[in-house]
């Protein structure tokens, strides 16, 4: 009788109230449903004391971010090692950067450094897009930034974004370096540009042909991402030359069938920013492989003065070629 009149009147809060407390139709499901669709701080109080009485870790930091009450979910969080929980419940939320920060060194601690890397670029976001938030660490002089200068927003961003890069390098994985390219190339920053170059120049030279192989197509994404085509297609061009003097000619045919396609579609982005009314030209694309090409032939001759070498001669990237 009761939760038919409630649902009638669209009482969110008297619904909260049945659904924690009454032994018939006790359903806390439909209770924390009902407060993170509603956001209603009074049924979030009434689902936070709920979630305390039964123990409920992870309850109680979900109900403490709809509250505002996020520093202390910060604190709860560490204390029962449940900060995943903490951070799904912030994605959306007005968190200050400090917060962000803190759960950023977490995960150093912890070794997750690709969940460091991305709760860094996390607060690049937040610092960015809610400034007012960020003034008081800002003002404090409290934020991971040792070229910092003169204490201002763009330098907690630029730092942020440093050390976004310097986690994802470290972690390693595929996921890692495609999140740091990424991110280089939405910024363009020189100094985070300069860490991914170093980073995937010494995998390239790597001893091992695998660690090689997946520097140089990283390589390749990173030009891509900055909009160097040519130097791009030129990373193309060596690696095909390469899986063909290894005879592994499919696989030097896919990649240059990749390279194109990915050239295309850039060419295509790039006219279609530009307004230009041609459409997409796909010789751009065979244009910037040849030049590629072209580049690989004439500033890698062997000994006697060919431009073709022998397959182990090869292996060794110049970084004068192939790096910014």
């Amino acid at each position: 009788m009761a939760l038919g009149s409630y649902q009638r009147a669209n009482d969110s809060q008297s619904l909260v109230r049945l659904y924690l407390s009454s032994n018939k139709i006790r359903n806390p499901h439909k209770a924390f449903a009902i407060v993170r669709q509603t956001r209603s701080l009074e049924s979030a109080k009434l689902a936070l004391q709920y979630c305390l009485d039964k123990g409920d870790h992870e309850g109680q930091i979900e109900m403490l971010v709809i509250l505002g009450r996020i520093t202390e979910a910060m604190e709860l969080a560490i204390v029962h090692n449940t900060v995943e929980t903490l951070v799904t419940n912030i994605r959306n939320s007005e968190a200050e950067p400090q917060i962000y920060l803190q759960i950023a060194k977490y995960y150093e601690q912890h070794s997750e450094f690709l969940k460091a890397g991305r709760i860094y670029e996390t607060c690049c976001k937040s610092a960015s897009l809610r400034p007012s938030l960020a003034e008081n660490l800002v003002s404090s002089g409290n934020f991971y930034a040792e070229e910092s200068s003169n204490g201002s927003i763009s330098d907690l961003i630029d730092a942020c974004n440093n050390s976004a890069v310097h986690f994802y390098l470290k972690d390693g994985t595929v996921d890692a370096i495609d999140a740091a390219i990424a991110l280089v190339g939405r910024v363009r920053s020189s100094s985070q540009i300069a860490q991914v170059v170093d980073w995937l120049a010494d995998q390239t030279e790597s001893n091992s042909s695998a660690t090689s192989k997946e520097g140089a197509r990283h390589l390749f994404e990173l030009h891509i991402a900055l909009g160097d085509l040519v130097r791009a297609a030129h990373v193309a061009c060596v690696l095909a030359r390469q899986e063909q003097d290894m005879g592994n000619y499919k696989l030097a045919h896919e990649q240059v069938h990749h390279a194109y396609c990915e050239l295309r579609s850039e060419l295509t982005k790039l006219r279609l920013q530009s307004e230009d009314t041609r459409g997409p030209d796909a010789p751009g694309a065979r244009t910037a492989l040849a030049r590629g090409l072209r580049t690989r032939t004439q500033t890698s001759p062997t000994r006697g003065g060919s431009p073709r070498e022998a397959p182990s001669q090869r292996q060794t990237w110049d970084r004068r070629e192939a790096f910014p």
